[in-house]
């Protein structure tokens, strides 16, 4: 359904080529311009995909506890390697919190479980765009959405293509690496569209990208691609290597 909502907003061609004076003398320029904003259920979804993912990976932490223990257990995602950090005096309360809960819920695991669901922590990573840790997206947005409805915006388009006309009447027609739309500058709401200052009937064609704000100056997490790349994490690296040491199971 998330991926139906995204495609049926992209086919909609909610974007126009907008024609403003500015600069100084005034001149003319053409910028992108989005006509309409995504349909609020689609914020919907991605809270309900963020919780059952979520939630489906709590029940997996659970799995591999000793059922007395399960009650407390969710599974944990952390970015900072509590459990080789001893505690220290006046160290962050947030660590130990966090030292605090990776015991609970570890305790009663077998050691190659700790080890898989160590290998899968966002640790040590940069995380801000693009270099976004999917595990890391899970647990700040599912927080989030706890307390708020989350958003998703129009981020931009790919895959570009432009069309003008000359006042002649000629048709041109270039990909985005001929006229120019970088994807730092050109897939973005608002951004400069790169062509002779004569040419009319202008358009761009192209997929529009969705995103979930996430970080201090405005990244986006873009949909839905990144759930897309969550899943195989999820599916590739812990359930199936979680698998053997479920409680109850042979080993």
């Amino acid at each position: 359904m998330l991926e139906d909502l995204v495609e049926q907003f992209s086919d909609s061609h909610p974007y126009e080529v907008e024609v403003v004076e500015e600069g100084r003398p005034r001149v003319r320029a053409f910028r992108l311009r989005f006509t309409s904003k995504p349909d609020p259920t689609l914020a919907l979804v991605v809270g309900d995909f963020l919780y059952n993912v979520r939630s489906g990976l709590d029940h997996l932490a659970a799995s591999l506890v000793p059922a007395a223990n399960r009650r407390s257990v969710m599974f944990p995602i952390l970015r900072e390697a509590v459990w080789t950090m001893p505690h220290e005096e006046g160290e962050a309360a947030e660590r130990t919190r966090a030292r605090e809960r990776w015991q609970t819920c570890t305790r009663g695991m077998k050691d190659e479980a700790v080890a898989i669901i160590i290998q899968a922590q966002p640790v040590n990573l940069e995380a801000s765009y693009p270099n976004f840790h999917v595990l890391d997206v899970l647990n700040r947005l599912s927080n989030r959405d706890k307390h708020e409805r989350l958003t998703v915006v129009s981020h931009g388009l790919c895959d570009v293509a432009c069309e003008w006309r000359t006042p002649s009447g000629e048709l041109i027609e270039a990909p985005s690496s001929d006229s120019n739309l970088k994807a730092d500058e050109g897939l973005k709401d608002g951004a400069k569209i790169h062509v002779p200052e004569n040419a009319v009937a202008v358009e761009l064609h192209g997929a529009t990208t969705l995103g979930v704000p996430m970080g201090p100056r405005g990244e986006h997490v873009e949909i839905p691609l990144t759930f897309r790349e969550l899943m195989r994490v999820v599916r590739e690296n812990l359930a199936l290597p979680l698998a053997p040491y479920l409680h109850g199971l042979p080993s």
